[in-house]
């Protein structure tokens, strides 16, 4: 459970439902919660990460609110499995936790800043090319 729940997006719905209908009518407030919780929806969540293009990660470990995670940041290791070989998060080189603001929380791709790198989320299979991100391209 978020520790802050943001109660902004259901007043702004609840509002715009006011003015087009010209009433204010008290189930206008459970609609907005309807649509709230299917449209305003981070798409993070905990145990996701966040990639950049250097390889490095930043593990979610708390989503505090929509706009805002508690998470670390570690470098990648190469795993070699039979005849394949992948990235995967190194957890034994970690830093500290700390807050991150998400930027584009309700979009498909979300990411965070740190200085001048951008740590984006990557729905990688586990066999996957990890060098052909379109996020990338500037």
């Amino acid at each position: 459970m978020p520790k802050f729940i943001s109660r902004r997006y259901v007043k702004a719905i609840k509002e715009v439902l006011n003015h087009i209908f010209d009433s204010k009518v008290s189930i206008h407030k459970d609609i907005a919660e309807i649509i709230k919780s299917f449209s305003h929806r981070p798409m993070v969540n905990h145990g996701s990460y966040l990639i950049s293009r250097k390889l490095n990660y930043f593990i979610i470990e708390k989503v505090c609110s929509s706009h805002f995670v508690k998470g670390f940041f570690c470098r990648s290791r190469l795993r070699y499995d039979e005849r394949t070989y992948w990235y995967e998060p190194d957890i034994w080189f970690r830093s500290k936790s700390r807050t991150k603001k998400l930027m584009r929380p309700f979009s498909k791709a979300p990411f965070i800043k740190e200085r001048r790198h951008l740590f984006f989320l990557t729905r990688i299979k586990k066999h996957g090319s990890l060098r052909n991100f379109p996020e990338f391209i500037n």
